[in-house]
């Protein structure tokens, strides 16, 4: 079986880019192979305009979405990475990596309990109960005052406690 090919000319690279069996996931991977050969190169505004458009055309895809948002990170760009972040956790609640992306923004701004919270979701989403549970009781212990916040984390604390609990019944 041959597969469909497309040619991509005056790509951002710079160069030709020939794609094997053309469809959205391998346009989305170019662009996010793209951004990243930009960035690494210091060709940092170019690179967060192919993550930019990049988006407009493949909103869903994850490695863009992680891309853009680590490089947000690492550009210090810490609020403006937090705000994409929570927006696309609205769309996407079980994904642990941008759990992980979110707890780097906390921690890069300085907000320990909210840090913690977000490991701990993103050790639930991979189903490691023992370690949110852990994630859950240092958010407490580094409470940031805010009433509402440290309600939510003993909510989710109790929540994950009774599935490991569960979980422990079966084994």
């Amino acid at each position: 079986m041959i597969l469909p090919t497309a040619i991509l000319t005056n790509h951002p690279l710079g160069k030709t880019v020939r794609v094997e069996n053309k469809n959205v996931i391998a346009g989305a991977m170019i662009e996010t192979l793209s951004a990243s050969v930009k960035l690494a190169n210091g060709k940092i505004a170019e690179a967060f305009n192919i993550y930019k458009t990049a988006l407009r055309i493949y909103p869903q895809h994850r490695a863009l979405i992680h891309g853009y948002a680590h490089a947000l990170i690492q550009n210090k760009q810490t609020e403006t990475a937090l705000e994409f972040i929570n927006k696309k956790l609205l769309l996407i609640p079980n994904d642990p990596q941008l759990f992980s992306l979110q707890a780097q923004c906390y921690a890069l701004l300085g907000d320990r309990m909210l840090k913690h919270r977000a490991l701990a979701e993103s050790y639930m989403q991979r189903e490691h109960y023992a370690a949110a549970i852990d994630q859950l009781q240092t958010a407490l212990q580094n409470s940031n005052g805010n009433f509402y916040q440290l309600s939510s984390v003993e909510a989710r604390l109790k929540q994950i406690q009774a599935l490991k609990a569960e979980e422990d019944k079966e084994n």
